[in-house]
């Protein structure tokens, strides 16, 4: 299986990534800064993006910033995906698009957004552009809405 993975392979997600995806998966870790390797040959079975802005440690960034990193970074990775021969596009979400504060009940793929901070809202815009795209029927998309380790820990 062939996997292009939109994103670094330094970043949390991409060096866990990193050192899961072994033979015989051929993975390809790509950056959406620089997409000069769009323009060489890499057939794939698989995209994943990775690309994304989670956390703002210096408190300098802006609604505008997670909204291109979270919302049209995810709309150009899906471009990508359409124009490729992939079949699986998977897209690395947050349980933010949906909750932000704790809920008192569970939550299901069928619960009301309650996305309350620029980056909960940003997930959530990506998340509903992604569900209102028309796709092949040999394609398909994937959601994964929550990860997290131990960066977290303070």
């Amino acid at each position: 299986m062939k996997v292009l993975v939109l994103g670094g392979s330094s970043g949390f997600l991409g060096s866990h990534l990193k050192k899961k995806l072994k033979d015989p998966i051929q993975c390809e870790f790509v950056s959406m800064r620089d997409l000069s390797w769009s323009k060489e040959n890499f057939p794939t079975d698989c995209i994943i993006n990775l690309v994304g802005k989670a956390h703002d440690f210096t408190g300098k960034a802006t609604e505008e910033d997670f909204f291109f990193a979270n919302f049209e970074l995810a709309k150009k990775a899906f471009s990508i995906f359409i124009s490729s021969q992939a079949k699986l596009f998977i897209h690395i979400s947050s349980l933010a698009a949906i909750e932000e504060v704790e809920s008192a009940k569970s939550l299901s793929e069928n619960a009301n957004y309650n996305s309350v901070s620029p980056y909960g809202r940003s997930k959530q815009a990506a998340e509903e552009w992604l569900l209102s795209q028309k796709i092949t029927c040999r394609q398909e998309i994937d959601y994964l809405a929550s990860a997290h380790g131990a960066w977290r820990r303070r």
